[in-house]
């Protein structure tokens, strides 16, 4: 058998293709493009896809891919060559490789059978006190393939899987005898390259392999001061992980030597070496004579120059199209912005669930023939506190609050009459069952028994539910029981985050996550809710809306969340994390106006106004407009593939053609608001151009949502630090500097290792080695990155439209600027 492209076979040669060409040589081959720089372990240069002068094109070779900051182009070595070479598709750039790499004429390796492997090698993992926590085996195909198992030790034995151990050093446990015995550590790749150096009488040890990097909890195991020496496989892996322990121990304080073997063969190792006839004193010989590594970043270096700076958070996030909505609605939403001083994105984010709570289960619309999508939707946007979202949350849901508490209203007397209808019938069973009893004591029996009859007709009598739109802080069950009550249609909105921590199990036994009610009351599916004690609720074709505007810290480890992700919770919200405004907005504003007030009321209304009359009406596409979301539908679908701009949010992606079918819809039934039938005609291809548009607003920032959703610790530790640079304005700093100011939050100062290891990687913080302190010690300053400075203080970006009104012609002549005054009030 051969490699070949198609069935199986692609998967083999896209291994080998990975095995045979390192990302690094692939962009020296293959890209016309100068010569990039090593910083932080990445490899940085000007993109060679687009024209550029700064240098926003990244390489990061321990995980074999590729990343542009300035035009979005991204993806693993066979992306790359495809761009290079301008292929029109994977499948192509594969069968190039395949016959440049001369992959075609070679059989594809076996797959690991385990039946036929023999372990080859285990290797122990302790505690700093000694204690077995983890052991990894290697085990050996005859072909000399090989696998690792890892086991964690439970009560004495071995089980399978680590458990969530993190490994620290191996052979710990010595290293930690060989620093207070003061010997020089030799920082190997691997454990058998660690056993081999230890078995000459050398201290040693390794994090493991060449795609395991040091970290800050191994740095910290090593004291400033202390030699160590680093020893690397010959390729450009064990290269790049040889460069990058040299760098962090040095930036640590430690006096480093960096070793190349002389005459190792290509991927040879240090075991390699001394297998051949080479000895403990050669090595020790080469150590003695190498020179102390010196990072390009040492004290006071000339002409020196600092990394490009990598954003903590690269997304760049665009402002809401408001062009893209109705004239009445864009002239709303942006007299409201302008009149709260807060980002456009959020007026319109609330309106879109406003309209949908009016319309829902009333339309859906059918992009394909047999598809059809309903129009709820659920949104979130996020603003630190004091961001005044409370106020246009309050003024956007007014309309739904005042035409509930009408319903109410009209509907009170109906419902109290049949409430005591109900317990009259109550009070007659309860009677008539009182007179049988008597009467079966007295040895007597009724002549008509009643009893039966009032059961009957309690059993079929129904109080009318009181009308509700709208709900805050609903537990599971009472989403569930509203939706049953309501005929389907349910509106969650509110200005906080609670919905997420209920959803997680806050009022359930153990905090079990019960999401299955919101995960089809958005996509509509039969939902049935079996309740102890009470009947059970059914409701076919639910639709749900949910609008929230929340904190930013409210979406913070909801990836981590169980359940969260993995069932499609996430990925049915839609985003919006617009910049805040805080600090730069101004003082004399002008109220909304009532006028653009009141339309907004009325059109609303006129949509709450439409029957459901137990069915759904549909909505329809021209011809025109089916073929412009075929064109989206097209676009989509290979940037959901891997390497495309959604293959890290599928989840989210995956339903993005729904969810801009549905804002088509929404956007049709704003625009006709006021129509007693809107569904008679059919959407045209602008409404769905601009639903497309504000997909692709939805997609920057879901990829920012994501990207906090699934911050850690650690980054949210650095960017407090950042803060902290920010707000002092310091130039340099020692730890203890920090830890000072900022030990209300970080009660030790180990705790501070973490996110500023991230600070010093993404190139906005440097150590400098000063002289020694009291204790013979390097004394250890952090340098501030000048372009995080500067370009810090000329940051006054405002995401809302600055304008100064002074009088009312001040903001008809704004809002005229982007075309607003059309259209009858």
């Amino acid at each position: 058998m051969f490699y070949c492209i198609g069935g199986d076979g692609i998967v083999d040669i896209i291994e080998a293709i990975k095995e045979r060409l390192l990302i690094l040589d692939a962009y020296n081959r293959y890209c016309i493009g100068g010569a990039l720089k090593e910083k932080n372990g990445e490899y940085w240069g000007c993109c060679p896809f687009h024209n550029e002068d700064t240098a926003s094109f990244s390489v990061n070779p321990q995980k074999g891919s590729f990343y542009c900051f300035g035009c979005g182009a991204k993806g693993d070595v066979i992306e790359l060559v495809k761009l290079a070479k301008g292929f029109a598709n994977t499948a192509d750039t594969i069968k190039f490789l395949a016959d440049e790499l001369g992959l075609n004429n070679e059989p594809p390796k076996q797959a690991f059978d385990w039946s036929q492997a023999t372990k080859d090698r285990e290797h122990v993992w302790t505690t700093i006190e000694g204690q077995e926590i983890l052991k990894k085996e290697i085990w050996k195909m005859p072909d000399g393939q090989k696998q690792a198992l890892w086991f964690h030790k439970d009560a004495g034995q071995w089980l399978k899987g680590k458990n969530g151990l993190q490994c620290g050093l191996y052979r710990q446990s010595e290293v930690q005898d060989d620093i207070e015995n003061h010997r020089t550590i030799y920082a190997v790749e691997g454990e058998k390259d660690c056993d081999t150096v230890r078995g000459h009488g050398l201290a040693a040890t390794t994090v493991g392999g060449a795609s395991d990097y040091w970290k800050v909890q191994h740095i910290n195991i090593i004291p400033p001061g202390h030699e160590v020496v680093i020893l690397g496989d010959n390729d450009l892996p064990g290269r790049n992980l040889q460069q990058d322990t040299a760098r962090k121990l040095y930036e640590h304080g430690c006096k480093v030597k960096v070793i190349d073997l002389p005459g190792l063969p290509l991927k040879g190792d240090i075991t390699d070496w001394l297998s051949a006839g080479h000895t403990k004193d050669e090595l020790s010989k080469l150590v003695e004579q190498a020179q102390e590594y010196t990072s390009q970043y040492s004290q006071n270096p000339q002409n020196d120059e600092w990394p490009e700076i990598i954003p903590l958070s690269s997304y760049t996030v665009p402002t809401f199209p408001v062009q893209c909505l109705p004239d009445w609605l864009q002239r709303y939403t942006t007299e409201l912005s302008i009149a709260t001083q807060t980002p456009i994105d959020l007026s319109c984010m609330l309106v879109l669930s406003v309209i949908v709570a009016a319309v829902a289960r009333k339309v859906e619309i059918m992009p394909h023939d047999g598809w059809r999508e309903p129009l709820n939707i659920y949104t979130v946007t996020a603003l630190p506190p004091a961001s005044r979202k409370s106020a246009v949350f309050t003024e956007c849901t007014l309309p739904l609050v005042e035409y509930e508490k009408g319903l109410r209203q009209s509907k009170a007397a109906e419902v109290r009459t049949a409430q005591n209808e109900f317990k009259a019938l109550e009070q007659a069973l309860q009677q008539a069952q009182s007179a049988k009893a008597k009467a079966l004591a007295n040895g007597k029996s009724l002549e008509h028994d009643a009893i039966n009859e009032l059961s009957k007709r309690i059993e079929e009598f129904q109080v009318p539910s009181m009308p509700r739109l709208v709900a805050d802080d609903s537990t599971i069950e009472s989403i569930a029981a509203l939706l049953a009550e309501q005929q389907g249609r349910m509106a969650i909105m509110s200005a906080e985050g609670d919905l997420f921590d209920i959803l997680a199990g806050r009022y359930s036994s153990g905090n079990i996550v019960n999401i299955g009610v919101v995960l089809k009351g958005h996509s509509g599916d039969f939902v049935r809710v079996d309740r102890i004690g009470r009947g059970s609720i059914s409701i076919d074709n639910p639709a749900l809306t949910i609008g929230l505007a929340i904190q930013p810290d409210v979406l913070r480890g909801l990836v981590q969340k169980p359940g969260f992700r993995g069932r499609g919770l996430l990925g049915r919200f839609l985003y919006s994390l617009p910049q805040s405004n805080i600090g730069h907005r101004n003082i004399n504003t002008i109220a909304l106006s009532e006028m653009t007030h009141q339309r907004y009321c009325n059109k609303i209304k006129s949509l709450l106004d439409l029957q459901f009359h137990g069915y759904t009406n549909v909505l329809l596409l021209d011809d025109a407009a089916k073929v412009e979301f075929i064109k989206f539908e097209e676009w989509l679908e290979p940037n959901l593939a891997d390497g495309g701009e959604l293959a890290s949010i599928t989840d989210w992606g995956g339903k993005l053609s729904g969810a801009v079918a549905r804002i088509a819809g929404i956007l049709y039934m704003a625009k006709h608001a006021g129509d007693n039938e809107p569904w008679k005609q059919r959407i045209n291809r602008d409404e769905i151009n601009n639903a497309v548009k504000i997909g692709s607003y939805l997609i920057e920032h879901a990829k920012a949502a994501f990207n906090i959703m699934g911050d850690n610790e650690d980054i949210e530790s650095a960017k407090i630090f950042l803060r902290w640079i920010e707000k002092t304005g310091v130039q340099e700093f020692k730890k203890r500097d920090l830890f000072q100011s900022i030990k209300g939050s970080f009660p030790r100062v180990e705790m501070l290792d973490a996110g500023l290891s991230i600070l010093l990687d993404y190139g906005y913080i440097r150590k400098k080695v000063s002289e020694k302190n009291k204790a013979g010690r390097p004394s250890v300053i952090y340098e501030v990155n000048p372009k995080y400075t500067s370009q810090n203080s000329q940051n006054t970006q405002n995401p809302l439209v600055k304008v100064s009104f002074g009088d009312i012609e001040d903001i008809e002549n704004s809002l005229q600027g982007i075309n607003l005054l059309g259209g009858e009030f």
